[in-house]
This record gives C-alpha cells, sequence and structure tokens, in this order.
C-alpha cells in the first residue's frame, strides 16, 4: 500500500546543521528508521537540507503523530549528530503544523 494512502498525519523535526557533510545526517536518519519502521506506526518519508547545510527537517508520514514522537524522543534529546529545534505535528484534518517541542 502506497504510505500516502496508508498514513494520513505528518511528524516534522527541524534541526540546526552546520556541517560540512551529509554523513551525520544521514546517520541520524537511519536510527530514526530503526524506531519508527518496526513499530508499523509510520515512516521516515525523507529530509530537507538547506544549501548551505546550515538547517533542515526530517519528515514522518503516520497516523498519530505524538506515538511516533514518544516513540523518538529520547533519540531526539540525546543525539549529537543534528541539533533539534521544533517537533511539529499535523494531523489528517489539520491545515498548518501545531510544536510539539521546541528548544
Amino acid at each position: 500500500m502506497d504510505k500516502k494512502t496508508q498514513f494520513n498525519s505528518w511528524l516534522l523535526i527541524e534541526f540546526d546543521y552546520g556541517k560540512n557533510s551529509l554523513d551525520d545526517l544521514h546517520l541520524f536518519e537511519d536510527e530514526l528508521e530503526r524506531l519508527i519502521n518496526p513499530s508499523g506506526l509510520g515512516e521516515l518519508d525523507g529530509d530537507d537540507v538547506a544549501v548551505d547545510m546550515s538547517d533542515g527537517s526530517y519528515w514522518i508520514v503516520c497516523n498519530d503523530p505524538l506515538k511516533v514522537y514518544e516513540l523518538i524522543k529520547d533519540s531526539l534529546a540525546k543525539t549529537d549528530l543534528v541539533k533539534i529545534k521544533e517537533v511539529k505535528k499535523r494531523e489528517k484534518n489539520e491545515e498548518v503544523y501545531t510544536t510539539i517541542f521546541k528548544i
């Protein structure tokens, strides 16, 4: 099943980066996938990174953004691969993102 049909909500993780290589970004992406994929709660849909690599975001498709956040929040707090700035959710019937966590 296509993830756009299977999942109807989003979790957006915004971060500061500021490194010269995308290696750490991809390492943390792998960590998020190891946590999320086996749970069946959602899928990491990708990332966006500024051209100068100063900041970026990860996009997770899911049905329950708060459950996904609970699943990954310890990793978000502990990582030094990226610097988490804000985590937002958008439920299926919402038009805007709502902040769950902000530094």
